[in-house]
């Protein structure tokens, strides 16, 4: 159980009251929703993992 590792992301909530800055927490991806009308298509970023 222990010996597999995941891949971590972080979604952007476009309705937050606080958004969280981009980069912020440690990630391999994170993803920001783009407004299409009345949905959202989620744009891919490179992450940054903590050190």
């Amino acid at each position: 159980m222990f010996e597999r590792t995941g891949a971590l992301a972080v979604v952007h909530n476009p309705e937050a009251n606080n958004p969280i800055p981009l980069g912020l927490l440690p990630a391999q991806a994170e993803y920001l929703p783009v407004s299409q009308g009345d949905e959202y298509l989620l744009d891919r970023k490179p992450g940054r993992l903590a050190r």
